[in-house]
């Protein structure tokens, strides 16, 4: 700065006059420029495309007029000496250099639809579309600004370089009439330094020219993006028309779901007055099944003993009669065999007797009729003594009369004893026919009885195993009663601490949104202030070289600030570094670490050379701490109070995300838990009625083994009464025998009376 302002005093300070090699810069590059910019003008598609209405851009010709008309009017303000020229021409320099500074403009990010839209909720669509709505505007009004700001920025340059030439010529008239009275060796080194200065000032102004060029080529690009972007803000209106017409719908889906939500709030009502009397009950119950527990164990153990005493009774009394009944079933056989034995015996010796009796009977009838012809021989001989004899003797009459009488009292006797014998024997006859239907009742009763006690051994055993088997469920029964409370109890337990956790998520989530709420409130709009960076100022230069550096600082500082809003993040919403990345995920918004964090580095700009060619004279050039330090305080200010607030948003939403997911999932545990403890409940049921079974099945137990006592209390009945009836058998077998004797003794008697 020092050595500008050296050779600006001692310019101003000689009167020799300047060659004219300066008058030529100017008109010698203008032309290139004046052709470049006429191209760019000539660009008709991009100008085809745009929808809306744009201010027409001018042509340098018109802005060059138009800075004449303003150089004009300043010339009148200006004094003689250079000094004060040099000063003019500074405020018209300094504001053009504010001017084409823009504002850090908050570049909008570009519209980003989730890929799940079509899953999102009406509150969330219409929010997502009303950030589409906004970013749109947002992006429409920044595109609107820059093109305003870099029209102001070239017009401004237009107005400098009709300023810059005015006063060129200005100081070569009064150079001219002022070099007359320098020196020549001093003006020929002031030219050699004016030249080099030219040089300088030639080369910066192919660097500026450069830069404009890819200016224009960023104009071109932003031109392209506003038209797809407005491409993509129809495409946006129609896919928010048909998201309106889904949110609409949505709209009719969340009223039924809020009447369907407002039923299920009377029903959760409903169902935690329920579940407070389902409480009390099972408190209740617990207290009375605990009571019945205590209660029930003592009795069952009572009973239990008992039972176990009674049963070992039974099993001991069931095995003695066992043994008593195989006893019994020997003795029967031994009995049945020695019985039959008897029979055939008692029945050969009836046979023999009544052979006996046969052959008695035969000889009684054959001695009667021999008896008969004695009689009859007698008689006739008799008959033969009486005719024959007249006088008998009186011993003879009287044996006869003796003979006579005997003979009669013999018929009688025996006619009696015939008689009474077939009675005796049909007696007798009658009785054994008695006796023997009362052995075939006794024998079938005796089968009936054995098949009887058969069968009850043989339920007895299965009822023993029953019992045994029903005692081993009952243990089991109890066990599982004893788990299935202390799940229950557990699950209970459980369901009390989901909705403790329910609870307090439930109110951390009400703390967030109040917290959230305030915030909102209280947070105020943040808006970006402009960043004017440091203007060089350039004393005493010609107008060529001052539009030349003039131009290139305001080049750099534009490009400087495309380049930190490209890179970096404005202060509400953040930005991808890619440039053809339109849509970009929530969570590249909420949860990249580029994001979060946006700082400005000094040495960017270096860092992002390698987009232009290596011939570039741009590449040569690296910002100072002095000229970007303003706008990197100022990016990093409103970037971190942006990244600060997508983090807290991305936060939050993931917060409410979880506590959701923990809602969905604390939800499905108290399902859970409910169909666990109605299956408990069920099951404790099921174990009631299986406990029922048991106690009736005891009871049939009972039953039988009453009707056990019973049968073996009629089996020992009967056995009474086979003795009883084989002592008659064997009393009446008695007394056939001392009948027969009886019949014999006296046949004996009558052969021997004989």
């Amino acid at each position: 700065m020092e050595v500008l302002e050296y050779h600006d005093q001692s310019e101003l300070h000689d009167n020799k006059p300047e060659p004219e090699k300066e008058s030529e810069v100017v008109p010698t590059k203008e032309p290139e420029i004046v052709e470049q910019e006429q191209e760019e003008v000539k660009d008709p598609p991009i100008a085809a495309v745009e929808k809306k209405p744009r201010s027409k851009r001018l042509t340098l010709q018109e802005r060059l007029a138009l800075a004449a008309k303003s150089g004009g009017k300043k010339k009148e303000n200006s004094e003689d000496s250079p000094r004060a020229s040099v000063d003019s021409v500074r405020p018209v320099v300094d504001e053009p250099e504010k001017e084409v500074t823009p504002p850090v403009s908050e570049e909008a990010e570009e519209p980003s639809i989730p890929e799940n839209f079509t899953e999102l909720e009406k509150d969330d669509l219409i929010v997502l579309v009303r950030k589409l709505d906004d970013l749109n505007k947002q992006t429409k009004l920044n595109s609107e600004s820059k093109l305003a700001a870099l029209n102001t920025q070239v017009s401004t340059l237009n107005s400098t370089v009709s300023a810059l030439s005015a006063t060129n010529e200005r100081l070569k008239d009064r150079l001219n009439t002022n070099a007359k009275s320098q020196d020549n060796s001093v003006l020929s080194k002031k030219l050699e330094e004016k030249e080099l200065q030219i040089k300088e000032l030639l080369e910066e102004g192919a660097k500026l020219s450069s830069k404009e060029v890819s200016l224009t080529q960023t104009i071109k690009k932003l031109k392209i993006k506003e038209i797809e972007n407005e491409e993509e803000i129809d495409r946006l209106k129609e896919e928010a028309g048909e998201l309106i017409d889904k949110a609409n719908n949505l709209q009719s889906q969340m009223d039924a779901v809020r009447e369907s939500e407002k039923s299920i709030k009377e029903e959760r009502l409903n169902f935690e007055i329920l579940q407070g009397k389902f409480d009390k009950l099972t408190k209740e119950r617990t207290n009375i099944y605990n009571e019945l527990k205590e209660l029930k164990h003592k009795r069952l153990d009572v009973q239990l003993s008992n039972t176990k005493k009674a049963l070992e009774e039974e099993t001991k009394k069931s095995s003695e009669l066992q043994a008593k009944l195989e006893q019994l079933s020997l003795q029967f056989e031994m009995f049945k065999e020695q019985s039959k034995v008897e029979i055939s015996q008692k029945e050969y010796k009836l046979e023999k007797e009544k052979q006996r009796y046969n052959e008695l009977r035969d000889e009684n009838y054959n001695e009667i009729k021999r008896l008969e012809q004695k009689m009859e021989q007698l008689r006739i001989q008799s008959e033969n003594k009486l005719v024959n004899g007249t006088s008998s003797s009186d011993g003879s009459q009287e044996i006869d009369k003796k003979l006579l009488s005997t003979n009669e009292i013999l018929q009688v006797q025996y006619t009696q004893a015939l008689e009474n014998w077939k009675l005796i024997e049909s007696s007798y006859q009658n009785k054994i026919s008695q006796f023997e239907n009362d052995i075939n009742l006794l024998k079938q009763k005796d089968m009936n009885y054995s098949r009887k006690i058969k069968t009850m051994t043989s339920d007895l055993r299965a009822k023993s195993e029953d019992i045994d088997e029903l005692i081993d469920i009952e243990s089991s029964l109890r066990n599982e009663i004893t788990k299935l409370t202390e799940k229950i109890t557990s699950k209970e337990d459980e369901i009390v601490q989901l909705r403790q956790n329910y609870e307090l998520i439930s109110k951390q989530l009400e703390e967030e949104k109040a917290k959230l709420e305030e915030e909102k409130a209280k947070k105020p709009e943040v808006v970006a202030a402009p960043v004017q960076p440091q203007s060089l100022y350039l004393h005493d230069l010609s107008s060529s070289n001052l539009f030349k550096s003039q131009r290139s600082v305001s080049a750099i500082s534009s490009i400087n600030h495309s380049w930190d809003i490209a890179l970096g993040e404005s202060s509400t919403t953040p930005r991808s570094t890619l440039p053809n990345s339109r849509k970009v995920s929530n969570t590249s918004l909420y949860f990249s670490p580029s994001l979060q964090t946006p700082t400005y580095n000094r040495y960017e700009f270096v860092e992002q050379e390698d987009d232009f060619d290596v011939s570039s004279p741009i590449s040569t050039y690296k910002p100072k701490d002095d000229d970007l330090g303003s706008s990197s305080n100022n990016l990093t200010v409103h970037g971190s109070n942006g990244g600060a607030n997508i983090q807290i948003m991305g936060k939050l939403s993931s917060q409410i995300r979880r506590l959701e997911i923990e809602m969905i999932t604390l939800k499905d545990e108290v399902n859970t838990l409910t169909r666990e403890k109605a299956d408990a409940t069920t099951e404790i049921l099921r174990l009631m009625k299986q406990n029922e079974e048991l106690a009736s099945l005891k009871e049939s137990n009972l039953e039988l083994e009453k009707d056990l006592q019973d049968l073996s209390h009629n089996y020992e009945t009967t056995l009474v009464l086979l003795g009883e009836k084989s002592e008659q058998v064997e009393e009446l077998k008695a007394d056939v025998q001392d009948l027969k004797d009886l019949c014999r003794e006296q046949v004996q008697q009558l052969v021997s009376m004989k």
